[in-house]
């Protein structure tokens, strides 16, 4: 009964840990960490660390690739030199909402957003467009498209 009091403490204080030092909520850091150890049979804390690198490791992939996207848009239009500031209340929302999406012709999406906003040939955004394009799924995507071009 001590060894599972301790175990318990152990898990706990390092879900606790973890959860400081990258600020996340720990309900659904222990819900996580509980499943992903329980699948991988491995020690929460390390699961959990785990899981954390791999899901940063993905967004920041998914980050570099937005830029990517937006710097080869901006220098098709010849105004990679050009662009104008755009306000951290619009990129950064821009820029994490990216960053979770996998679906290539979504990612285009925000890319395409992102470069509208930096031309300053264009009007700036609506702020409403990062909650719509958020809501959009690829079906949605495929049927819009499919309703311009008739």
């Amino acid at each position: 009964m001590i060894i599972m009091e301790d175990g318990i403490i152990k898990t706990a204080h390092s879900i606790q840990e973890l959860a400081k030092k990258r600020g996340l909520d720990i309900e659904d850091l222990d819900r996580a960490g509980q499943f992903i150890s329980s699948v991988m049979q491995k020690d929460v804390g390390q699961t959990l660390e785990f899981l954390y690198e791999i899901t940063r490791f993905n967004r920041w992939d998914r980050q570099i690739k937005l830029i990517e996207k937006v710097e080869t848009l901006l220098y098709e239009k010849g105004i990679s030199d050009q662009v104008r500031p755009i306000p951290s209340k619009f990129a950064i929302p821009v820029f994490k909402a990216a960053s979770y999406e996998y679906q290539e012709e979504l990612h285009d999406i925000w890319a395409r957003l992102f470069s509208v906003a930096l031309n300053p040939a264009m009007d700036f955004p609506r702020y409403a467009y990062i909650d719509i394009i958020k809501q959009i799924e690829l079906i949605d995507l495929r049927t819009l498209n499919a309703c311009y071009e008739d």
